[in-house]
């Protein structure tokens, strides 16, 4: 699912925390999804390649005027994204999320599988790669079908996931970037696509346009 909004603080309002659950209404009538479906969010901004990616589940359907499907994001950092994606790009290549599998290891040694969260053609944050890693080590990353692995290094370990940077000075690198980056566009071509309804009052300190937060939600909040 894609989810356009003008900037980030717009983002910010729509998004509710209750009991450490962060939910977002996603306003699709067609949108055809079943309750505790994994989905993967991509969160963009008008006028900028900026985006925040969040996994999450279909926490409940909304069938009254506002249809849509209230999604609970379980990002540690969601908050600390849309902080980051107010600033000017850090980076020179856009990240596109993913859920593809792949193999991951050190040089010489047993790989393991884990899964590229997201990919570019500088780099890859990859969940669940295997033994712990540091920051400075080199990985490769290579396909589950095969054939020769990215060589990477290690820039940061943070929440279970691995950040990587390509090392685009090998050409083999360089290609598979491209290779994975098209498939990561490919998988989205048929995403569910929406954007902030103009009808919002958020950006006025008024309403939202979407559906009161799902009861069982506020009922936790309330501790009842």
């Amino acid at each position: 699912m894609r989810y356009t909004f003008d900037s980030p603080s717009q983002a910010h309002r729509h998004v509710h925390v209750a009991d450490g659950r962060q939910l977002v209404f996603f306003p699709d009538p067609f949108l055809d999804v079943r309750v505790g479906q994994p989905a993967i969010i991509e969160i963009c901004f008008s006028g900028t390649d900026q985006s925040l990616t969040a996994r999450g589940e279909v926490h409940s359907i909304d069938i009254g005027v506002i249809r849509g499907a209230w999604l609970e994001v379980s990002s540690l950092r969601l908050f600390d994204g849309l902080e980051i994606a107010r600033a000017p790009p850090r980076r020179m290549f856009r990240r596109l999320p993913t859920d593809m599998l792949v193999r991951t290891g050190r040089a010489g040694a047993t790989s393991a599988m884990a899964r590229l969260t997201d990919v570019s053609g500088g780099g890859a944050r990859v969940s669940t790669a295997g033994a712990p890693w540091n920051p400075g080590e080199e990985i490769f990353i290579s396909d589950l079908s095969g054939g020769p692995s990215l060589c990477g290094t290690v820039a940061r370990v943070r929440d279970g996931e691995v950040a990587v940077a390509f090392v685009r000075s090998d050409a083999t690198t360089r290609r598979n970037a491209v290779r994975l980056v098209n498939s990561a566009i490919e998988r989205w071509r048929d995403a569910r696509e929406t954007r902030h309804p103009a009808a919002c009052g958020c950006a006025r300190g008024g309403a939202l346009f979407e559906p009161l937060v799902p009861r069982s939600a506020r009922r936790r909040v309330q501790g009842l």
